[in-house]
């Protein structure tokens, strides 16, 4: 195996790994700025774009360019994050060059045309109202966002609303691609049966845009606890949703210790076994830590029937006060880090899995390797550690809590409607 890691000339940062085993090459090609980056006004911009970049060039129609990837056998997705949006290809070895042609022509040449921005944009409006219908991804888009305030770059998701949908127009798509699409935000990743030589000849010769960059301007990093209740109507299940602000990636592993043992979705862990398995208040009840180049989020979720909100509340209100003033017990942490420590191979298993590793390195600013030495950190954790990590970095003070359903109260709540969340 070859790993390199280069920074070209026009400022793309490329990463390979060579591994000949199957004939597949996997290539991202990820720019960093997110929804995050979305401009005040048109939420959900970078999303349509990336999106956009697949319905066709200049010189063909987004089903004449379908086909052309079809033909090659080169599958190609779009992704995006709040801190990067990424093209993901996986090709034939043998194809290679007409696959990265085409791909140079998807970023060089998109065609943004009219008739395509209409449909992708209703197509965006349909599955923000697929996401209406769905309450427990309503509840945690909500609080994962409104925590922050709509001003804050973390504060929407990746689709905007449909208003800001609706105002998007081509010119602003060709600007918003103009700054995107850029040859300092650019980070080529690509693993498997390739020729080194190739990869190196097409990145330098990849015509991104070099206009100036705008300075970015810091956001305030406020988080404002609160207290939501999200009323929808007929609903025999409610959610229940606690958010509190979560730790940079690079001081989480103590926490993520804890956090295993309270709710890392085992039955074992405390979250399951006194709300599922002793008392059968909600089918499921997890806890987890959502990461990004800023510190982010930790939540927890369940989701108990509508006549049993009130005692699964009360509970989980109690199981997590405790889980911050007492911690966890001894063989509660030897049971998570044991359990940790055979999940992070996982992690690094597969070269997709690398390449993703990898892509968040460069994204988020941390050490080379920083996802292959996470078995290391997590195994050289004390159980001290972990108790005076849990008690020092948590504050109930500060947790957030959001509830969906039919007819709830909640004491010094914001009451919303649902269907006015996307709007």
């Amino acid at each position: 195996m070859i790993a390199l890691l280069l920074t070209l000339a026009q400022a793309a940062i490329l990463h390979t790994e060579l591994d000949t085993t199957i004939p597949l090459i996997h290539a991202s090609i990820a720019f960093r700025g997110g929804y995050a980056s979305d401009p005040q006004g048109r939420e959900g911009i970078t999303a349509f774009l990336c999106k956009m970049l697949l319905r066709g060039t200049i010189i063909q129609s987004r089903q004449e360019l379908s086909a052309a990837f079809d033909d090659l056998g080169t599958t190609i997705f779009c992704e995006t994050h709040a801190d990067y949006t990424a093209l993901h290809a996986t090709m034939l070895s043998r194809n290679a060059a007409p696959s990265l042609r085409l791909i140079k022509d998807v970023l060089e040449q998109p065609r943004f045309q009219e008739d395509e921005c209409t449909i992708l944009r209703d197509e965006m409006i349909a599955q923000l109202d697929e996401e209406q219908n769905s309450d427990m991804s309503l509840a945690l888009s909500y609080s994962s966002h409104a925590a922050f305030g709509q001003k804050h770059p973390y504060g929407h998701g990746a689709y905007g609303r449909k208003s800001t949908l609706r105002a998007i127009t081509q010119d602003q798509l060709r600007q918003h691609s103009a700054r995107t699409l850029h040859t300092q935000n650019a980070i080529i990743l690509v693993s498997g049966d390739f020729q080194k030589d190739m990869i190196e000849s097409w990145v330098k010769n990849l015509g991104l845009s070099s206009v100036p960059l705008e300075a970015k301007t810091s956001a305030p990093s406020t988080y404002q606890p609160s207290m939501t209740v999200i009323d929808k109507k007929e609903r025999t299940q409610s959610q229940i949703i606690f958010t509190h602000p979560g730790p940079a990636i690079t001081k989480s592993a103590p926490l993520m210790i804890a956090n295993h043992a309270f709710g890392g979705g085992m039955f074992s862990s405390t979250l399951m076994r006194e709300i599922r398995v002793n008392r059968g208040l909600s089918y499921g009840a997890r806890s987890r830590f959502l990461f990004a180049t800023e510190p982010y989020l930790w939540q927890a979720f369940l989701y108990p029937a509508t006549k049993r909100t009130q005692e699964a509340y009360e509970l989980a209100w109690q199981l997590i006060r405790n889980w911050i003033q007492k911690g966890i017990s001894q063989d509660e942490f030897l049971f998570a880090q044991e359990s940790l420590i055979k999940s992070a191979d996982f992690q690094t298993n597969t070269p997709s899995k690398r390449l993703e590793n990898k892509l968040h390195e460069v994204v988020f600013g941390l050490e080379e390797g920083f996802f292959a030495h996470e078995k290391d950190r997590i195994k050289n954790i004390t159980y001290p550690e972990v108790n005076a990590a849990l008690k020092a970095f948590f504050r109930p003070e500060n947790i957030s809590v959001t509830l969906l359903g039919t007819h709830l109260k909640l004491d010094n709540s914001t009451h919303i409607d649902a269907a006015s969340i996307n709007e």
